[in-house]
């Protein structure tokens, strides 16, 4: 579970940085500044639906590879 909690924590962070970035640029070209937590709330499902998977994949590879280390896996 904490595994889930830091990657949902830390795709939500890269995701704030590329937004907060992209906005950047867009300020600099046309002077308008486009962020705000709208676009951060927005972000929320795709953190999601990036988060669940991979931890789920981190934590079956990880239960595998114990399984084998241990002699279960025969």
């Amino acid at each position: 579970m904490l595994l889930l909690i830091y990657l949902f924590l830390l795709f939500l962070l890269v995701g704030v940085i590329a937004k907060l970035m992209g906005a950047l640029v867009n300020y600099s070209k046309i002077g308008v500044w486009d962020f705000s937590w709208a676009e951060i709330v927005d972000m929320l499902p795709g953190v999601f639906a990036y988060a669940i998977p991979t931890g789920v994949g981190v934590w079956i590879q990880s239960w595998l590879k114990n399984r084998k280390e241990s002699g279960q896996g025969n």
